[in-house]
């Protein structure tokens, strides 16, 4: 059995974790949260009919996000052993014949783990050659884009529903002024090896939360249009179908 990807980006406050948990409604077997964000208090409780079929793992974060520049601690953020326990947990969710679907709230947070991990290796093949690095190089990237796509491949090989949730960043236009539109703020290529690719957002203050599908591997001729923000409609999607209701 294929197992299916879905990556869900939002503004704050747009339901993206109640979104991700909801799976645990649709999809048989237990629901794995890899919990990074640590915003799922006021979640969790809505689902707890299902409890004992949610398993939280906690998970710190290492270190500042949104740098481009940074000279990690390992004594302090520990980013390589973060992401040992992380992968290795991982691994055994995507494994077990009892886990359904698994959800990384955020993927943002997973991905920047990652990438610290790749920079504490680079610091230390630096300090052997006698160099103080405190930045990625472009084609230093490569061991981590390989990581992440191994590590969705290896879900969706194991028949598990992965859901990846993506905190969001505004688009800037070409004077540098930000505009209406946004973007997934995380690894640059989850979009791309998605299945499903879905933007949540609530078009003014007193709206409901909408979905807008950018793209779809079920259907791959999807209109532009706001689609109610259920777990349902991500059924409806995989199975190469519309809802019934739409919102333009």
């Amino acid at each position: 059995m294929i197992g299916r990807i879905i990556h869900i980006f939002g503004e704050p406050w747009t339901w993206k974790s109640h979104l991700g948990v909801s799976v645990v409604e649709h999809v048989e077997g237990d629901l794995e949260i890899f919990d990074f964000d640590n915003n799922l208090q006021a979640v969790l409780p809505k689902f707890s009919k299902h409890e004992k079929r949610i398993k939280v793992h906690n998970c710190p974060i290492p270190a500042v996000m949104g740098t481009d520049q940074f000279v990690p601690d390992p004594a302090k953020y520990q980013a390589d052993q973060v992401w040992r326990r992380v992968a290795t947990i991982y691994k055994k969710a995507c494994d077990s014949p009892t886990t359904g679907s698994i959800l990384l709230d955020t993927d943002t947070v997973f991905y920047q783990i990652a990438r610290e991990n790749r920079m504490l290796q680079v610091i230390a093949e630096g300090k052997e050659a006698g160099k103080n690095r405190t930045t990625l190089s472009t084609f230093e990237y490569g061991p981590i884009n390989i990581w992440m796509k191994q590590v969705l491949d290896y879900a969706k090989t194991k028949g598990k529903t992965l859901i990846l949730l993506s905190h969001a960043r505004r688009v800037y236009g070409p004077d540098d002024e930000p505009t209406e539109d946004w973007e997934s703020d995380g690894w640059g290529k989850t979009r791309a090896a998605a299945d499903i690719d879905l933007q949540t957002l609530r078009p003014n203050s007193n709206s409901d939360v909408l979905l807008l599908c950018h793209k779809s591997t079920f259907h791959p001729k999807l209109p532009r249009v706001g689609l109610p923000c259920s777990w349902e409609t991500v059924e409806t999607l995989c199975q190469g179908k519309l809802p019934k209701k739409e919102s333009k």
